[in-house]
């Protein structure tokens, strides 16, 4: 099968379509009932199109999500912030207690992969161990 994209393949079927309505009547004189193609070119057509338009559907759903999940995420870390700000002010910022909350903001940006080495990636989707 020829690599087409859903444009050109829709075009193709839809020519196609046409040329079988144009040839009609020499395909009957031909004991061939053109009807036979039509339908089921027609069917494959509309579904496809129909599908073609559902993922659309589907992708647009998906990019909204997205950025109502990365706002969500920048919304639970800039509040989990503040309260660890508020913890640190409690117990004086320069005590070990405070010293100890610190390392909970730290901590998340050093975790450790499994062999070892430093994990320089974002790891602030990982759950908490």
């Amino acid at each position: 099968m020829p690599t087409l994209n859903h444009t050109e393949t829709l075009g193709f079927a839809a020519n196609v379509l046409k040329a079988l309505e144009q040839a009609a009547e020499s395909l009957r004189a031909s004991g061939i009932d053109p009807e036979t193609f039509t339908s089921r070119l027609r069917t494959v057509y509309d579904r496809t199109a129909k599908l073609n338009a559902d993922q659309e559907a589907a992708k647009r759903q998906t990019m909204a999500l997205t950025a109502e999940y990365a706002a969500s995420m920048r919304e639970l870390y800039v509040i989990s912030s503040g309260a660890l700000d508020v913890l640190m002010a409690a117990v004086r910022k320069d005590s070990d207690a405070a010293k100890n909350f610190r390392q909970l903001r730290s901590g998340i940006k050093r975790r450790r992969k499994p062999d070892g080495a430093a994990d320089e990636g974002d790891s602030r989707s990982n759950p908490p161990d």
